[in-house]
């Protein structure tokens, strides 16, 4: 254990401060009107279904009332349509486009469970050893816990809102600590007890891919954002797709924005090392299209790999998790695509950031991917989400008259 850092703040005080600047009158304007749009389409076979799904991102994003929405699909492989609407810097009138990065919240664990699911593939990292023959454990409690359990959700850890690590309360709610090294971020939850016995239930924690990395990190022996370089961005050329902190290139990033009714303000800085795996990677739809449609090449994912990270996991009563979550996706079957009478297999993980929402989904059947990207928050998840299904049935119809 660490030794513990007293902080000098009352609890109440902190939510009267953070109270206070929500309500300040500074900063907030209208959006702006009359958002550019562009597309890139890769494939001119899905002009048709571009055209209509293009009206819809628009509408999209005007329902929602975000500045800026990305969009982009795959298909059998390839990347064959991506777009925005609207402005990635609503004050300076900056247009979004598809190469517009945003945050990408919790779809990161999507992306760390790639790197897993390859270094469980190559023999490096076995999902069923305890971590304490993999690491040294700040904490003893965590001792039995294997990284199946990290990445189903199943290890007992507390989320943030069940955190009693007085020092991880302040770090998660400022933002402002940086974290060169994914061991380092442990202390942010190192002082708190587990919520029950590893294995025995369910609880969605972002804490549990943090742990979760650092296990990556010591079974590779190479630094976590190394490892996910290797593995992950630079096989499958996302070049777009990185670590979130104040030192990064930020050239290509959309501004995050709070949003108040119909008005908006830049969120504040902040610096999200703290949970780059479960939380902290920028990315573009494409990119993150890239991402779903690798899971589809069996050359990159074996199928017995694939099978294994897609298969909901069990508890140690032999029930499935209330959610079920596999090994960092949820997976499960649709009906918004077409209807109840043909349902849709899916594989999903989305995400919520500080000014950002993401969604990535995979049809593994349909060999499809649909990505989403927004630089704000909409009212509801699923207010945000929805539009999938209908980008998803355009270009399925369309592709069922390909050549």
């Amino acid at each position: 254990m660490r030794t513990f850092r007293w902080i000098i703040f009352s609890g109440g005080g902190l939510v009267a401060v953070l109270a206070l600047l929500w309500i300040s009158p500074f900063g907030w304007a209208p959006m702006r009107d009359g958002a550019p749009y562009e597309f890139q389409l890769m494939d001119n076979r899905f002009s048709s279904a571009s055209e209509e799904a293009g009206v819809l991102l628009q509408q999209a994003r005007l329902d929602i009332g975000a500045p800026a929405m990305s969009v982009a699909v795959g298909y059998q492989g390839q990347l064959v349509w991506a777009a925005a609407s609207g402005w990635s810097d609503d004050e300076n009138g900056l247009a979004a486009s598809p190469d517009t990065r945003f945050r990408i919240g919790s779809t990161s664990k999507a992306l760390t469970a790639t790197g897993l699911a390859r270094l469980v593939q190559q023999g490096d990292l076995d999902l069923d050893t305890p971590l304490e023959l993999l690491m040294p454990l700040p904490n003893p409690d965590w001792a039995p816990i294997t990284p199946r359990q990290l990445a189903s959700h199943t290890a007992g850890l507390p989320g943030y809102d069940e955190n009693r690590d007085m020092w991880g309360i302040y770090s998660s709610l400022c933002l402002c600590h940086q974290f060169d090294n994914v061991m380092d971020a442990l202390e942010v939850f190192d002082d708190t007890d587990l919520i029950y016995v590893p294995g025995t239930d369910f609880h969605y924690s972002s804490f549990d891919v943090n742990l979760l990395s650092a296990a990556i990190q010591e079974a590779a022996q190479a630094p976590f954002l190394e490892i996910m370089s290797r593995e992950v961005f630079e096989p499958l050329v996302m070049q777009d797709t990185g670590a979130d902190h104040p030192n990064r290139d930020s050239s290509f990033d959309a501004v995050f924005y709070e949003r108040r009714g119909q008005l908006i303000r830049p969120w504040r800085d902040v610096d999200m090392s703290q949970k780059w795996a479960s939380g902290g990677f920028v990315s573009t739809s494409s990119d993150l299209v890239r991402l779903g449609l690798s899971w589809l090449d069996d050359d990159y994912i074996l199928p017995s790999t694939r099978a294994l990270f897609w298969t909901p996991q069990v508890l140690d009563d032999g029930t499935v998790n209330e959610q079920n979550y596999a090994l960092g996706w949820r997976v499960g079957h649709s009906t918004r695509v077409f209807d109840t009478e043909h349902p849709v297999a899916i594989a999903h993980h989305g995400g919520v950031s500080k000014g950002a929402m993401s969604f990535l989904i995979v049809l593994p059947e349909e060999r499809l991917v649909v990505a989403i990207n927004i630089n704000a928050h909409a009212e509801e998840f699923t207010d945000f989400s929805a539009v999938w299904a209908d980008i998803a049935r355009m270009f399925l119809e369309s592709g069922q008259d390909l050549p």
